[in-house]
Order: C-alpha cells, then sequence, then structure tokens
C-alpha cells in the first residue's frame, strides 16, 4: 500500500469531534451541509489531526476560529506484474489512477531492478529540487535587480 497525500489544510475544532466521532450534535444545520459537502470530496479518506492554531480559517466553511491541522490521505493498493518481450523486460505498476511501466535491468532480479531505478529517481529528484531552489533564487535576484532599476530610473 502507498499513502497518497490528498490535501492538507486546517479545520475547526468542533469538525475534527464531528469527523473522528460521527457525532454531528454540536454542528448547526448549515455547518453539518458544509461537513457533508466537505467529505464527499474525500470518500474513504484517512485524517491525521496535527497542531491546533488560535485563529486560522476553516477549509470547511471558511469561517475563521480556533482550528486544528489535518492532513487528508488515502491508502492506495499497488498492483505490478512483469511483462518480458523480444528486447526488453518491464514491471507494469498501477498505483491508484497512476500507471507506469518501468523498464528492468538486465541481469538482476525483478525487485533488485526497481530498487535500483527508485533509488536514481530518488537522486535525480534532489538534483531537480535543489534546480527549482536555484532557479527560484536566481528570478529573485533578476527581480530585485529590476527593481532597483526601476528605482533609480524613477
Amino acid at each position: 500500500m502507498i499513502y497518497t497525500l490528498l490535501n492538507e489544510c486546517r479545520i475547526l475544532d468542533i469538525f475534527q469531534n464531528a469527523i473522528e466521532n460521527a457525532d454531528e450534535s454540536a454542528l448547526d444545520n448549515s455547518e453539518s451541509a458544509a461537513l457533508a459537502a466537505f467529505l464527499a470530496e474525500y470518500p474513504g479518506a484517512l485524517f491525521e489531526y496535527g497542531a491546533r492554531e488560535e485563529f486560522a480559517q476553516c477549509a470547511i466553511t471558511g469561517a475563521m476560529g480556533e482550528c486544528v491541522s489535518v492532513k487528508i490521505g488515502r491508502l492506495d493498493a499497488v498492483k505490478a506484474r512483469i511483462i518480458v518481450g523480444a528486447a526488453a523486460a518491464y514491471c507494469a505498476v498501477e498505483c491508484g489512477n497512476k500507471k507506469i511501466d518501468i523498464l528492468l535491468s538486465g541481469g538482476k532480479g525483478a525487485p533488485a531492478s526497481l530498487f535500483e531505478t527508485a533509488a536514481e529517481w530518488r537522486e535525480k529528484a534532489d538534483r531537480l529540487i535543489k534546480n527549482a531552489e536555484i532557479a527560484e533564487a536566481a528570478a529573485a535576484v533578476i527581480d530585485e535587480e529590476k527593481r532597483r532599476q526601476l528605482a533609480a530610473g524613477a
């Protein structure tokens, strides 16, 4: 199973009890309707509650008040099968609504090849994240330079 994070938000404290205990007795009709609409977006989801915030906006009603942070996720089953072709072997993977075919390296078993591919992808992702941070820093430098030029010319 793979955990997929669907949303991170803040909800009013009263909604935590309503969700955890299926007890809407503290809610008025409009709050119950708002909660039902919110939960309809996440059928079968898992709710993980975090820190409390004194004054934040509720994702359910938009109201400001004492909220709790919540991560909303689901567990997706992973299906995998090996496909051997004339020139190469692949692992066809399905997880949630995502499907990928992963080329398997020759000379090693499928699990070893998949672990190796995962490690390579993680290294590549780390490089891409670092490159993205550099690009954002460069954008800030250029933006600041442009502002200085405009201020000097004004």
